[in-house]
């Protein structure tokens, strides 16, 4: 867990700061000041999102949860505060075709400890991909300076009978014929956003396909003799304090003799080519969730990868 640093030597320039601050918003000199204020660390002040508060061992948080596009506005940032921030990318979804592949799940990018400036900062869900991969989650500043944008990749949509997986924050499953899974980690990251999809058995007709690539944990699984199960997400406490699952690949279809393939991860089940099966489900929003492959039979093809979400979290008093 971050501890909060303290540095003497910025300790002038910190005060500076403040004083300038006052100066500029009187009206906040009060809240800081009821806060633990201007003699101590005072905290992070920003709006943006939905906010959550909530206390972790000894430790309490301010969380703001972006599930749609908005602005997190920082209007007051102490030098000794820093923050930690989660930005899932949109899971890739699952072209209408047969005995195609899951979906790969959106990249999945976890930082702790980032020094922050005051500014206001564009906060991009990516959605999730409809037969196509889903779309980048980026945190921009738009004004103040000293800040890296921050990008997560898209996950890669997934192969069929007639079409190759691609690549993505983490990669499509391969389908039919197209055996190979798409590549995870499409930004070139470190660590990597994302792992590669599975493939599947290499025949169209035998409709066993991989699954999608996961944020976490390893890629999908391939389909050699069995549906292509996804690989696992990843857990994060960013924004309540208790772990939620988030980021795993979709199903790949699986034939008429094997179990649907599931993810508990946000990612879509995989339909069964045969009449008694369930059909596929899309990635869960707000997830970066694969979509779950799938055929025409039953009840229509696979389906939409989940949308995105950006979590940024720092401690008050």
């Amino acid at each position: 867990m971050y501890t909060p640093r303290f540095n003497p030597n910025s300790a002038v320039s910190n005060w500076k700061a403040r004083l300038d601050y006052l100066k500029g918003y009187p009206g906040a000199a009060m809240s800081g000041a009821l806060n633990g204020g201007f003699f101590g660390a005072a905290p992070i002040e920003a709006t943006g999102g939905t906010i959550t508060t909530y206390t972790s061992g000894s430790t309490n948080y301010k969380a703001h949860t972006f599930t749609g596009s908005g602005t997190f506005a920082v209007t007051f940032s102490p030098a000794d505060q820093v923050v930690d921030f989660l930005v899932i990318a949109g899971g890739g979804g699952v072209y209408p075709e047969d005995r195609a592949g899951g979906g790969g799940a959106g990249g999945y990018r976890e930082f702790t400890g980032v020094t922050i400036t005051a500014g206001n900062y564009t906060a991009t869900i990516g959605g999730g991909g409809s037969s196509a991969s889903g779309s980048t989650s980026t945190l921009n500043q738009s004004s103040g300076s000293g800040w890296t944008n921050i990008s997560s990749t898209g996950g890669g949509y997934s192969g069929s009978w007639q079409r190759s997986a691609a690549s993505g924050g983490s990669g499509g499953g391969g389908g039919g014929a197209y055996s190979a899974g798409g590549s995870g980690n499409a930004g070139g990251y470190s660590p990597v956003e994302g792992n590669s999809g599975g493939s599947s058995n290499g025949t169209w007709y035998n409709n066993s396909c991989g699954g999608g690539g996961s944020s976490y944990g390893g890629g999908g699984m391939n389909s050699n003799g069995v549906a292509g199960y996804a690989g696992g997400g990843d857990s994060n406490d960013f924004r309540t304090g208790t772990g939620e699952l988030r980021g795993g690949g979709g199903g790949g279809q699986a034939n008429w003799s094997q179990a649907q393939a599931t993810s508990s991860y946000g990612g879509g089940t995989g339909n069964k080519f045969d009449v008694s099966g369930s059909p596929s489900t899309a990635g869960t929003a707000n997830t970066g969730g694969g979509g779950g492959g799938g055929s025409s039979i039953p009840a229509g093809y696979g389906k939409a990868g989940g949308s995105g979400i950006i979590i940024i979290r720092y401690e008050v008093a």
